[in-house]
């Protein structure tokens, strides 16, 4: 399905009533008649797996009683028309004109996840999928209740506590994830100091993320999540760590011009600048 569609289209799609406009959960032990969706709204695929199922980035140190996928806007769903319907799961919608104007409106986009690869999904136990399902099952009852006055702000909370959820999974799973995490870390690191290094950042300038992400097969979203999580910066503030501790080292052979050139940086203020930003202390402080 090459447009977008909107909820109550998808509902169409499962046979499935539309309860609300902006949100709706649909049970998926029915069959789609489309194997993939765009929709114009957040979605949350939850899938039961079958036992040794390997799908979707799960790898040996992950849980696999359950998958969760996310999607934001405009982005495609894989429903696995042949097997989707064969498994338990539940898939929930929520459009952006929900929670406009609401706190779930500016916390929307710290869940990085939703900007995650889908070989990048989160991988839940039993116990997690129990607690992920009871924040859905809320979101259902709220739905069959009806639409009044306070139906969006309920709806909100309860879709807030559902991300948190997932929040604290994706930080579990990270850390399971331990040993995978730091090949990442590691070749990701090395190509930022040979970037540095090679001189490349002289000739084309401060990258972005996806010069490293890309080769890598990873999203910038699962990267930023990842460093943070090991080194509490994100892409921008690691590399610009990183390229002050270069700084320090060509200090002992370098003037600043010299240093300033070899680093990218447009002129000796902007050098003299991040340096003290980043380490709390002038050049001159720290040459002394």
């Amino acid at each position: 399905m090459k447009h977008s569609i909107s909820i109550c289209a998808c509902n169409k799609l499962f046979d499935e009533k539309a309860l609300h406009p902006l949100a709706s959960v649909i049970n998926l032990s029915t069959e789609c008649k489309e194997e993939a969706i765009r929709l114009d709204c957040y979605a949350i695929l939850l899938r039961r797996n079958e036992d040794g199922e390997r799908r979707f980035g799960r790898q040996a140190c992950d849980f696999s009683d359950a998958t969760l996928l996310f999607r934001s806007p405009e982005k495609t769903l894989d429903l696995e028309k042949d097997s989707l319907h064969e498994h338990k799961g539940k898939l929930l919608m929520f459009h952006p004109d929900l929670f406009c104007g609401t706190p779930l409106g500016q916390q929307i986009k710290d869940f990085n996840f939703f900007r995650y690869r889908q070989d990048e999904s989160l991988h839940i136990s039993r116990k997690e999928r129990k607690a992920a399902e009871c924040c859905i099952d809320g979101i259902s009852r709220e739905l069959e209740w009806g639409i009044d006055q306070l139906t969006a702000s309920i709806l909100c909370d309860l879709i807030t506590q559902l991300l948190h959820h997932c929040q604290r999974f994706y930080q579990r799973q990270f850390i399971t994830r331990e040993i995978a995490s730091e090949r990442i870390l590691t070749r990701f690191m090395e190509a930022v100091d040979e970037y540095l290094q090679s001189g490349r950042i002289q000739n084309e300038g401060q990258p972005g993320a996806s010069v490293f992400t890309d080769p890598m097969n990873i999203s910038t979203a699962y990267l930023n999540d990842l460093l943070k999580h090991a080194t509490g910066k994100e892409f921008d503030g690691y590399f610009q760590s990183r390229r002050i501790e270069m700084a320090k080292r060509l200090m002992a052979t370098d003037d600043d011009e010299k240093i300033s050139q070899k680093l990218g940086f447009k002129s000796s203020d902007c050098f003299h600048s991040l340096f003290q930003r980043i380490t709390g202390i002038s050049i001159q402080e720290y040459r002394n």
